[in-house]
């Protein structure tokens, strides 16, 4: 018996952030391995794509996109595609910016729908023909759209006919298709989570794109390794290179059952890391608090005093290490640092010997805990250009990327009240050729029996005493942007919005201060003012740590946002947030707010355009049957505020390195808008080049076991020096109210401090 066959597909990705999700309506049923390719719009030329791929494939698929379709800019090469492909019966499907093409290419004009709109679903009325065949056409399709512009029906050319249109408005053209030829379009997006009726969509192209030949091949190596799609299995095991050279580092832990018990993590943290930090030279501290116990994701709380830190700097792309006295260039190996780290953090894991099960390998069992800056992203998102002159960069702020190294890690479970401690051993030396950083990690077997030896006494000494009565109160912050320069930002990022430009800006504000004259006067410690963050808005992802070797930078975080998490064995978990609103003064007013965050149509609107951004981040490096939405823009109550949340899930391909992995979410999606390639440029011009730094990068750690927590940096206030700032914003659509979101930002900034921010002043200046 035959096995089946399975047409041979190249997604054209005119980096839009959903590209990827179309390739769960694709391949619903078998693996994409050698099948499907999402190529890039820049990737190729069209005398290359003509020659080289097009022999190769059944069909073509031109993605969604910010822009235009009369701009090449932005439709790179696809209107020669779509008017002079060799093949007329080469079946190609358009979506969104790709059906708007169908139109251009052959003459036809584009107008602005007097419907804009972006993740919101929509009844579409459809013909029953064509790629809605098999559907009665009686009975309209609800789908999401992500769209301002669209065909003129006066212009449609005589080649076309209309498939599908609005169901309010039969002028709102939302199908095409050619007369002779295999060619479709739809003016939605069948391949969101909200869509109905997608997959029946995709499954009639797909039964258009038969062999072209009758000794078809899969998919050749050389364009699945130029697709945007992780293919790990064309290169070198990890495994089989573990085999062959065995084990440099252990991890040996010890289960301090009773010992410690009733001492909380503040006790433990002040009276045994702080003085061991400052022993070792001062490299820096590390606390992830998870200062909201009762919140299911904050069951563990890890502290340590680092070994070693690194940090990169983007505009120099220079590495500096508290081990070194001068900058050190990237290695001409790599050509980012996300190379860089994630070939450093596959040598800790292929290498690291740990004798616990499966189960016991999750967790933190020590690695690198730090912050990946927002601008690291530049280096992240393929594609990227920047579109102004530049950084506004004076050197007077913390580098792009902070780590510390643990080779000691205290973890303290909240749920059994338990200590565990963990140390990293090297148990030979590392090989000469590897990197400068891995020959110095880890401690010495002694060294280690030594200080697991000495922690039954050491916390059998503590005793908890300490009160949060006189914690010094957090200082009032100063917009850097004035109410008055930020909405009118929001107008002209709404105005970018209607030219097609992108869906949604999330757009930003940076709040200073600094350290209050008793803190000043004295240590420059930071240490106290996230005592009183902690106390006064508690979270699952709050963190407290310092870099004093970096320009005495230290992070204090209360975020309650997950970015990404991944299991040693693979599972992926990123929780985004969209949609806040302050609580009410009274139980009746808290639950309206409630009721109203959770009927908003724009909040609503908003959590569903980062949930298909995030599905599609995940689908270029996860197995498609893995990826999944078990929950979908659900309510969560906070001290200060009421969010929308939503869960994404899947399994990462073997091979794909988490750092790799986390590269190809960054920056959050939550923090940037979408598409996102476009909008970060967008957003580099309305914030005029002003840097967010820590804020809307990510904050976690990586452990040498292969697991890893990140949460995205909102609701923190970074330190250098004497100098504190914070982020806050919020996500532009053209359903914004301008006033709306800017008592937003003061809601989230409020939400820190304890008190909303009241701007004055010339930071102010035209208020009315």
């Amino acid at each position: 018996m035959s096995s089946p066959y399975y047409p041979r597909i190249v997604v054209i990705d005119l980096y839009d952030s959903y590209t990827n999700n179309l390739v769960t309506l694709l391949s619903p049923d078998y693996p994409i391995k050698a099948h499907i390719a999402i190529i890039r719009g820049d990737e190729f030329g069209w005398d290359e794509f003509r020659d080289r791929v097009l022999p190769c494939v059944d069909g073509v698929v031109i993605s969604p996109g910010p822009g235009r379709s009369d701009r090449k800019e932005d439709f790179s090469f696809c209107a020669d595609l779509i008017r002079h492909v060799p093949s007329p019966s080469l079946p190609i499907l358009g979506v969104c910016l790709g059906m708007q093409g169908l139109s251009t290419s052959f003459g036809g004009s584009l107008l602005t729908t007097p419907r804009i709109a972006h993740g919101q679903v929509q009844r579409v009325r459809h013909t029953g023909r064509g790629l809605f065949a098999g559907l009665d056409k009686d009975v309209e399709v609800e789908m999401v759209r992500y769209n301002s512009l669209v065909v003129d029906p006066d212009t449609i050319p005589p080649e076309l006919e209309i498939t599908a249109v609005d169901a309010s408005s039969s002028r709102n053209v939302l199908g095409l298709q050619h007369r002779t030829r295999p060619l479709h379009g739809v003016q939605f997006h069948p391949e969101s989570i909200s869509s109905t009726h997608g997959a029946h969509l995709l499954a009639n192209f797909l039964k258009l794109c038969t062999p072209r030949t009758s000794d078809s091949k899969p998919l050749p190596d050389w364009l699945l390794a130029r697709s945007a799609l992780a293919h790990p299995e064309l290169g070198p095991s990890p495994a089989a290179a573990k085999e062959a050279e065995g084990p440099i580092w252990e991890v040996r832990s010890l289960e301090l059952g009773e010992v410690g018990k009733e001492l909380d993590t503040r006790t433990v943290f002040e009276g045994l890391v702080r003085k061991w930090a400052k022993k070792e030279g001062g490299v820096g501290e590390v606390w992830l608090d998870s200062a909201r116990p009762s919140d299911p994701h904050s069951l563990t709380s890890y502290l340590s005093a680092p070994s070693l830190s690194l940090s990169y700097n983007l505009s120099t792309r220079t590495l500096h290490t508290s081990s070194s006295s001068s900058p050190i260039p990237l290695p001409p190996s790599h050509k980012t640092f996300w190379s860089y780290l994630d070939a450093l953090q596959l040598e800790l894991e292929r290498h690291t010997r740990f004798s616990g099960s499966a189960s016991e390998r999750e967790g933190f069992k020590c690695g690198w805990v730090g912050v990946l800056g927002y601008e690291i992203g530049r280096e992240a998102m393929d594609g990227y250009h920047p579109r102004t002159a530049g950084l506004n960069d004076d050197g007077a702020h913390p580098p792009d990327v902070m780590l510390h190294f643990c080779d000691r890690v205290l973890l303290y479970s909240h749920l059994t009240r338990r200590w565990t401690a963990h140390a990293l051993v090297r148990l030979r030396p590392a090989p000469s050729s590897s990197d400068h950083i891995l020959p110095t990690l880890g401690l010495s077997s002694s060294a280690a029996s030594s200080w697991l030896s000495s922690l039954p006494h050491l916390l059998s000494s503590l005793v908890s005493a300490h009160s949060d009565a006189n914690l010094p109160p957090l200082p009032d912050f100063t917009p850097g942007t004035s109410r008055k320069s930020y909405l009118n930002s929001i107008s002209t990022a709404r105005q970018q919005i209607a030219l097609g430009e992108s869906y949604e800006l999330c757009l930003t504000n940076s709040f200073t201060s600094s350290l209050p004259p008793p803190l000043a006067a004295s240590s420059h410690d930071h240490y106290p003012l996230y005592l009183t963050l902690r106390a006064q808005n508690p979270a699952p992802y709050s963190a407290f740590l310092s870099f004093p070797a970096l320009g005495n930078t230290s992070v204090l975080s209360s975020s309650p946002e997950r970015f990404i998490r991944f299991s040693a064995a693979g599972h992926v978990e990123m929780k985004p947030i969209k949609g806040t609103v302050a609580r009410g003064r009274t139980e009746e007013e808290d639950r309206e707010r409630m009721r109203e965050l959770e009927m908003d149509v724009k909040e609503r609107a908003e959590n569903l355009m980062i949930v298909d951004l995030i599905r599609s981040d995940l689908l270029s490096f996860c197995e498609p049957p893995t990826v999944k939405v078990p929950k979908l823009i659900q309510l969560e109550s906070y001290e200060a505020v009421h969010q929308l949340v939503t869960t994404v899930v899947g399994a990462r391909k073997p091979g794909v390195g988490v750092v790799e992995a986390v590269r190809r979410c960054f920056p959050p999606g939550s923090m940037t808008g979408a598409p996102k390639l476009r909008s970060v440029q967008i957003l580099e011009e309305l914030e005029e080049g002003r840097r967010r730094g820590v804020y809307s990068g990510t904050l976690g750690y990586l452990s040498v076991t292969g697991s890893s927590d990140f949460s995205v940096v909102i609701r923190t206030i970074v330190a250098h020096g004497s100098e504190l700032s914070i982020g806050a914003g919020g996500a532009i659509t053209w359903l914004s109210d301008a006033e709306k979101e800017w008592d937003e930002v003061l809601t989230k900034v409020g939400s820190v401090l304890g008190r909303r921010p009241e701007p004055q002043g010339a930071a102010d200046a035209g208020r009315t």
